[in-house]
């Protein structure tokens, strides 16, 4: 029986590893402060006045939605240079730092309104763009369209056509966003999956159309599109670790299928100029906890996990 329960508990051991469990540990450090407090009283570590959604950066810039609604744009030093009061999906910001902001009519996500671009050669101006609708007919419509002109034929010869002609509509109007995709220089993916920017020597134009997510336009788009800004944690470089815990195992998933994500501190030595500083923060999964996006002589940019960012600077 001993040797049953054994067994049944190195079992239990395996299983709880397998599925990421780590054993746990008391604080190491408890005197250690919790970032942001820390040990020295020569360094200031302060967040942000704004706090961030997202990050996404280029040669130039920092793009970062806050949590007020606003776009803000920093320059590779985090000052602030511009503020928007808009949001963007970040990821379609163009290496060049063409920022596309798209509005919608009601609700309705799918129902465009208008489309600005917002560029640093303009210093960041929304410029009203024209848009290129190109729509396949609704399929209520071309069911109309029969019933109209095959009125003198059955239902079931008006249902025939109407698979036919929604195929033939279909085709017509890939073609025709095909060609138009041909002649453009290049193009941008917005979110919006109606909507993309056809892009010309001289000026920008937005492309509507109801099957421009459709797989026949895939290839040809990827050789269009242009390279969009990155995101955040590209920057990010990893503190000087002195020290981690687990603290415990975080579970999630059900009774079939699950995992535990090992929760706890890592203990930080943060060096700013002539200065040096520790303190310990919450990380998951044997991470860092806070990374470094910049470093300059009396100052540090750091951000946790949440996007929030934090200067460290020395006291003068």
């Amino acid at each position: 029986m001993k040797t049953l329960l054994k067994l049944l508990s190195i079992t239990a051991l395996i299983v709880l590893w397998s599925c990421g469990y780590k054993n746990t540990e008391k604080d190491k450090h408890p005197d250690l402060p919790i970032f942001p407090e820390h040990t020295n009283n020569k360094i200031n570590i302060k967040p942000f006045p704004f706090i961030t959604t997202d990050l996404y950066y280029n040669t130039d810039y920092i793009f970062a939605n806050t949590d007020n609604g606003e776009l803000r744009i920093l320059d590779r030093n985090f000052k602030t240079i511009n503020q928007l009061a808009i949001q963007v999906d970040l990821k379609s910001i163009t290496n060049q730092g063409d920022i596309y902001n798209i509005e919608t009519k009601g609700d309705n996500i799918k129902t465009l309104k208008s489309v600005y671009k917002l560029s640093s050669e303009n210093n960041f101006k929304p410029e009203k763009l024209e848009i290129k609708t190109v729509f396949a007919r609704s399929f209520h419509k071309i069911r109309d369209s029969l019933t109209t002109h095959l009125k003198e034929k059955s239902k079931t010869y008006i249902d025939s056509m109407y698979t036919l002609e929604i195929e033939k509509d279909k085709q017509k109007t890939l073609a025709k966003l095909t060609e138009i995709i041909e002649h453009v220089d290049a193009m941008v993916h917005l979110e919006h999956i109606e909507v993309d920017i056809l892009k010309y020597k001289n000026k920008d134009v937005a492309l509507y159309s109801n099957l421009l997510f459709f797989d026949e336009l895939e290839d040809i788009k990827k050789k269009k599109y242009l390279p969009t800004v990155q995101r955040i944690t590209h920057m990010q470089k990893s503190p000087i670790s002195f020290d981690k815990v687990v603290l415990d195992n975080s579970y999630s998933g059900n009774h079939l299928v699950g995992g535990f994500t090992p929760i706890g501190y890592n203990y930080i030595a943060l060096k700013v100029d002539n200065q040096t500083t520790k303190f310990k923060i919450k990380n998951a999964d044997n991470g860092d906890g806070i990374h470094i996006l910049n470093t300059s002589k009396d100052t540090i940019i750091l951000n946790d996990n949440t996007y929030q960012l934090f200067y460290a600077t020395v006291k003068k």
